[in-house]
């Protein structure tokens, strides 16, 4: 029996009328049990997210998981922390899942998450502290590459978003929150820092700023993520 099934998703763009499948074929062996040492490297865009998963009960309460309330964004600390617990999982090539983009409301919509970063450096937080890599990475290195690279990316939208509200109290949360990661895991932190992208939104000074939100516009409009 699996710990873990993964299948893709859609991202349905309302505003512009586009769809896009997310699968992980170029990862995972489809309609077998393997192991988190049987599969290739993930590639940029690819992320295991919540609606990509469907973890047996028991490897929930073996990973020691626990949401914190009245919080958005938990769904990162949901398919993150219970990761290194599986041990067979199987890959269903079929899109289970549609999500759909572009209401104003939306909890990823980036005045939303602007109004609730405290809530996302949180969850943020908790990714970084919840896991030590370096032992993952003895049992299983692939995965160990892909949990560092899922923290970078949260620490990225953390980073960028409090660029975006562009405040002093917004410049000394992401000072606190670079800080923290740095005094828990030192070695996690020159890895962010100097060997993933989250390291380019942390750049010094207002022109560091002004180069990440330039670049974070750019990769926007080109990607068409939200």
């Amino acid at each position: 029996m699996p710990d873990l099934f993964v299948c893709n998703y859609v991202y349905n763009h309302l505003d512009e009328g586009t769809s896009r499948e997310m699968n992980y074929r170029n990862v995972f062996p489809a309609d077998t049990l393997c192991t988190w040492n049987d599969i290739n490297h993930f590639s940029p865009s690819q992320y295991l997210i919540m609606h990509a998963l469907v973890y047996r009960t028991e490897v929930l309460h073996q990973s020691g998981v626990r949401l914190p309330e009245h919080t958005f964004y938990v769904d990162n600390l949901f398919a993150y922390q219970p990761l290194p617990y599986v041990k067979k999982l199987y890959y269903m090539d079929i899109a289970l899942y549609q999500y759909y983009l572009g209401r104003e409301d939306q909890s990823v919509n980036e005045k939303v998450l602007m109004r609730r970063i405290d809530q996302q450096i949180r969850v943020t937080e908790l990714v970084a502290q919840c896991m030590d890599l370096d032992e993952v990475a003895e049992q299983y290195p692939k995965l160990a590459v892909y949990m560092r690279r899922n923290i970078s990316i949260m620490m990225a939208i953390s980073s960028i978003h409090l660029l975006l509200i562009n405040s002093k109290e917004a410049y000394t949360k992401k000072k606190n929150l670079w800080s923290g990661i740095k005094s828990n895991d030192r070695r996690l932190y020159y890895r962010l820092k100097f060997g993933t992208i989250s390291g380019l939104t942390d750049l010094p000074g207002k022109l560091g700023g002004k180069l990440t939100i330039g670049g974070y516009r750019l990769a926007k409009k080109v990607y068409q993520f939200q």
